[in-house]
C-alpha cells in the first residue's frame, strides 16, 4: 500500500527564498519552520530582530538537545554560565529574542520563573504548532 503523501524535503536554497518578515522560515535540526505566524503576532517588536536576520538560514546552532533518541528529543535554548553571577542564563550572542526570559540568572539545576509580560521558556514547544516538514 502506497502512502498517503509524499515526503518533502528541501533544500537550503528553497528555505533561502523565505526571509522576510511576511514569509520567513528557519531551518534547526533537521526540519524547516515556518515562522511567519510567530513574526504576524508580534508586528514591530524589537525581539523579532534576531529572528528576522536568521531568515531563510540554519539556526541549530542555537539549541543543544537532549538524547540522540526521537523520543527523547527536546531541544533547548543553549545556556552559559554568566562569569559574574555564576548562574545559568539564555545564550544569545545574536541577541535576546521571543520567548527567551530575560537574562535573569537560574542557579544550575534551578528553574526559570514566571515575569511580569509572559512566560518563562527555554524550549521549542512554544513554536509547535508552527508547520515543519523535514530538511534535507
Amino acid at each position: 500500500m502506497a502512502p498517503a503523501y509524499k515526503q518533502r524535503y528541501y533544500t537550503p536554497l528553497e528555505v533561502e527564498q523565505h526571509s522576510s518578515s511576511k514569509d520567513i522560515w528557519v531551518s534547526f535540526l533537521g526540519k524547516v519552520y515556518n515562522l511567519t505566524p510567530l513574526v504576524n503576532k508580534y508586528p514591530g517588536n524589537i525581539l523579532l530582530k534576531p529572528i528576522l536576520n536568521a531568515g531563510g538560514k540554519d539556526i541549530s546552532h542555537w539549541f543543544n538537545t537532549n538524547g540522540t533518541n526521537k523520543s527523547d528529543f527536546d531541544p533547548q535554548i543553549r545556556t552559559h554560565i554568566d562569569p559574574e553571577t555564576g548562574c545559568e542564563v539564555p545564550y544569545t550572542p545574536q541577541g535576546r529574542f521571543i520567548h527567551i526570559p530575560l537574562p535573569t540568572p537560574v542557579p544550575p539545576g534551578g528553574t526559570t520563573s514566571v515575569h511580569p509580560g509572559g512566560k518563562m521558556s527555554r524550549t521549542v514547544s512554544d513554536i509547535s504548532p508552527l508547520r515543519h516538514v523535514k530538511f534535507a
